[in-house]
């Protein structure tokens, strides 16, 4: 039994920051999707942190793998225990955030733009730190599939990253900027 939970467990979680994987996002994204007769809202948050790659180019892949650890620690600590918070590949999270408004996830993601922002990697007598591009979106019966919410999510949060990195923005129906990190 102890095995079969262990291969269970290893299925739906990454194994570097033990939150779930980009599979288990997905699976989650499609039960929420195939049940609309709920009309619960919801949201997403697609996570991109800007300054990663100089973090791994200037210390190494180990310390890159402690910043993403931390990471997953930080959206751990944010979100509630009905929400997910997933690695979705590379330095990109996910948070699905069920029961959730869009202002009140857009506030969600301001929150972990600054714990994000404020965080240091102390790393073998040197600091690093990263800022990170969030993109949300309000989950509504205009996307088809789990597809389409992840590619608007995203589409948001490059167009944080196009506004200039360490950004909130909204997404679908229109884009908008939350916050410019810069103030």
């Amino acid at each position: 039994r102890r095995k079969r939970d262990a291969l269970s467990w290893a299925a739906t979680h990454d194994a570097l920051t033990n939150i779930a994987n980009r599979q288990q996002f997905e699976s989650q994204l499609a039960e929420h999707l195939a049940d609309r007769r709920r009309r619960e809202v919801a949201c997403m948050l697609y996570i991109d942190l800007d300054g990663f790659k100089a973090v791994n180019d200037a210390a190494g892949h180990a310390a890159g793998d402690q910043l993403l650890r931390d990471i997953a620690a930080l959206l751990l600590a944010r979100i509630r225990s009905i929400d997910l918070a997933a690695r979705l590949g590379g330095d990109e999270f996910g948070v699905f955030l069920r029961a959730c408004a869009l202002q009140t996830a857009l506030g969600i993601a301001e929150e972990i733009r600054k714990r994000i922002d404020a965080h240091v990697l102390h790393w073998h007598g040197k600091v690093f730190s990263v800022g990170v591009s969030i993109g949300v979106v309000q989950i509504e019966d205009s996307y088809a599939d789990v597809a389409s919410v992840i590619a608007a999510a995203d589409a948001a949060c490059y167009a944080a990253k196009h506004a200039g990195r360490n950004v909130v923005r909204s997404g679908g129906s229109g884009l908008r900027l939350v916050h410019d990190g810069k103030g």
